[in-house]
């Protein structure tokens, strides 16, 4: 478990392991809920599976464009972003 401060102005640090788990960078956004008396904070996905696809794609020498990849991702039966999700919350 790790403990982080809240300064003057509200603001915390994440520390620099959970940035790295989750790839946060400057820049991120976090959504904010309460859940009894806990605080979750959860990474939101700014990029859609598509474009997640496509980028993956173009990282490893694989011909690809955004029209496959929505192809490909309009017959996957579960939104990779909320996998991810689910894999983060296990791991």
């Amino acid at each position: 478990m790790h403990r982080v401060k809240i300064t003057s102005k509200g603001q915390l640090t994440l520390p620099k392991q959970i940035r790295e788990k989750l790839r946060l960078r400057a820049g991120s956004f976090l959504e904010v809920r309460i859940r009894g008396t806990d605080l979750v904070l959860r990474p939101v996905t700014q990029e859609n599976d598509s474009e997640v696809l496509l980028e993956y794609c173009r990282q490893n020498d694989q011909e690809a464009d955004l029209d496959k990849a929505r192809r490909i991702m309009s017959q996957v039966p579960v939104a990779m972003h909320e996998r991810v999700r689910q894999l983060r919350e296990e791991g």
